[in-house]
């Protein structure tokens, strides 16, 4: 029987994987619907990395290419996301981000565009199922051959301006030039990863006070 070819890799920056990430693999390697493939490279810098894994899913002459970072670990299975045979799909992932004091520090980096002030990026809502997005961020995604016979590599880099500082990152880059190019870009809220990250806790309790002071302050004005 016909099995999809799935090439699965785990790039590691340094050469390690949670744990929570080898057990997600070993729940992969038991999926037999599909004829998988698994690499671990730790080729830096990242982009290329991934371009080298991209290259590789080709060469391989594999039909969709899952990737996890190695502190991102799947909740579900991320190859059910196959069986939809989407151009991309991403797994959404917490990023913590605790830049304007007050505001919620953290999101899910499966990002809109606005043009509100000026434009910039703002976390899709609803956060509910399979939704079509402007970008994802690359910790976990399932991403179809097409993709990448449809665009020119390189296709992970950064964009910078004059100066040579980051405009847009390989992730929002990429996404961008997949829309351009008349596919679609997908988050499925259904399939959350986890995200493992060094804070400190007295951080975390400052941002989180921060935002609740402002929800008070809102509360007060409008009570």
């Amino acid at each position: 029987m016909y099995r999809p070819k799935v090439l699965i890799t785990i790039p590691c920056k340094p050469p390690w994987n949670h744990s929570h990430v080898t057990r997600a693999c070993w729940m992969l390697a038991t999926d037999r619907r599909y004829e998988t493939i698994f690499m671990t490279p730790s080729w830096c810098p990242y982009e290329h990395n991934l371009n080298r894994c991209a290259q590789e899913m080709r060469d391989r002459g594999c039909n969709y290419w899952l990737s996890i970072d190695a502190d991102n670990p799947p909740l579900n299975n991320p190859l059910d996301l196959v069986e939809l045979d989407l151009d991309l799909v991403g797994c959404p992932t917490p990023v913590w981000h605790d830049a304007v004091k007050g505001d919620r520090p953290w999101y899910f980096n499966a990002l809109d565009w606005t043009d509100v002030d000026g434009g910039g990026w703002k976390p899709h809502e609803p956060c509910t199922g399979l939704q079509e997005v402007d970008a994802i961020g690359t910790g976990c995604f399932v991403a179809s051959r097409r993709v990448f016979e449809r665009l020119e590599s390189p296709w992970f880099m950064r964009e910078y301006d004059g100066r040579g500082r980051v405009e847009r990152g390989h992730d929002y880059l990429f996404c961008k030039r997949i829309k351009e190019s008349g596919m679609k870009v997908w988050a499925h809220f259904g399939y959350l990863c986890r995200h493992f990250v060094e804070l400190d806790i007295l951080t975390v309790a400052e941002a989180f006070d921060a935002m609740y002071q402002t929800m008070y302050r809102k509360e007060m004005r409008h009570g």
